[in-house]
């Protein structure tokens, strides 16, 4: 059944009162109007409908004047159709929010979203929050930093405290135009198993980088603006990767974990790594012929990149992207096979790494286990390059050995 704009209005009029006339006393009741529009830049080869749908509501929750944590639920939508760049379309929906302390009735919606073609830029400094690691009481995880231009981020902490905590990553425009982020993340969902959530976050992250799948965010000048907003529970970790891609006016950026105070500045644990890395980008290049002994590559292995105010090696590398480009030769007048291998050197380690533009994923896999990734075939005296891209992942033990060898046979 197609519901007109009419119809859902007449629909969320009755609705509206009666959970206005049911609420108890002791909820919030937000005064909001019953429909919003708003406008929504994504951006992607093509852009996928769940970032569409992801994108609007972070609009949708903004227009509202809805805090960051703020839970959507989705009632009635059009479902967007994957998005080119430069198409548009018109998405109308219901959707119904509810927090920790707040409620609502339901909302229409009406977003105009347009696919803006964006080239994203290699990132020139790495953000990594990840010191403490161990969250003991609220505060701020990673202090104020200036941001403009091209920016990868890394965060990964546990709640180890008895109360639940809001894991924010904040923003605010610091000139009189404001400013404009690009937003790529990959966020894995918090919980108590810190590889699976490390993983789950590079998965997301690599799977819209090579499709250059994010949106675009306003910052007013002056304003403050949560680009990441996590409920984390004691025991559980939180462990995300972004790439932010800032214009206009420079931001300023942090890490807290807040509960009921205000936070304030946290120490290092002395173990794990917090600040900027410049330049966070590795290239590696080989040459493997088949029947040839094993080609190997490491990745987050020394030389490690350091912190650009202390000189403090990162080490594992983890955030840091390795760009690794290998020729493959078949020198023989029969077809061969080269096979790809993962193997952790430093404890049990997943990964996720882009082969020619696919994502392929390897689970936990023991130190010194030999993992197979992929296969390559290839036709007497032919010759061709693969292209990779992969980072170690927080919540696992790098560094790990990618090795190409001869299939038998």
């Amino acid at each position: 059944m197609v519901l007109t704009m009419g119809r859902v209005r007449g629909i969320l009029l009755a609705s509206f009162l009666l959970i206005l006339f049911s609420v108890p006393r002791s909820a919030v009741a937000l005064p909001v109007p019953l429909e919003v529009s708003v406008k929504v830049s994504v951006t992607g080869r093509p852009a996928p409908p769940e970032v569409i749908v992801e994108a609007l509501l972070w609009e949708v929750r903004r227009a509202l004047g809805l805090p960051p944590l703020t839970e959507p639920r989705l009632l009635v939508v059009n479902g967007p159709p994957p998005l080119s760049p430069g198409e548009e379309v018109e998405v109308t929906g219901v959707v119904q929010f509810a927090g920790t302390e707040q409620r609502m009735g339901e909302v229409v919606f009406r977003a105009l979203v347009r696919n803006e073609a964006t080239d994203l830029r290699t990132a020139e400094i790495l953000i990594v929050s990840n010191s403490p690691e161990r969250i003991q009481r609220q505060g701020v995880l990673l202090p104020e930093v200036t941001l403009s231009g091209p920016v990868r981020v890394l965060y990964h902490h546990k709640n180890e405290t008895a109360a639940p905590l809001n894991l924010l990553v904040k923003v605010r425009s610091m000139g009189p135009e404001g400013s404009r982020i690009h937003l790529v993340s990959g966020i894995g969902k918090a919980g108590r198993d810190e590889l699976r959530t490390g993983h789950q976050a590079m998965r997301a992250y690599l799977a819209r980088v090579v499709q250059g799948v994010g949106y675009w965010v306003s910052v007013p000048p002056g304003r403050e603006v949560s680009i990441v907003a996590q409920r984390l529970y004691p025991g559980h970790v939180a462990s995300g990767i972004l790439h932010l891609q800032i214009s206009g006016d420079p931001v300023r950026f942090w890490v807290e974990a807040v509960g009921d105070g205000d936070p304030a500045p946290l120490e290092e644990d002395g173990v794990h790594f917090r600040g900027v890395v410049r330049d966070p980008t590795v290239a590696l290049q080989g040459v493997y012929a088949i029947d040839a002994p094993p080609l190997t590559l490491w990745v987050g292995g020394p030389p490690f990149l350091r912190e650009e105010s202390t000189g403090r090696p990162l080490r594992g590398n983890y955030g840091v992207v390795y760009e690794i480009l290998v020729t493959l030769a078949n020198p023989m007048d029969r077809a061969g096979t080269v096979a790809l291998i993962f193997v952790p050197h430093g404890g049990p380690t997943g990964s996720v790494l882009a082969i020619d533009g696919q994502i392929y994923e390897i689970g936990p896999t023991p130190a010194f286990s030999e993992a197979h990734v992929a296969t390559f075939t290839l036709a007497p005296r032919e010759q061709r390059t693969v292209v990779l891209r992969i980072s170690p992942q927080a919540g696992s033990w790098y560094p790990v050995r990618l090795e190409f060898r001869t299939v038998p046979g």
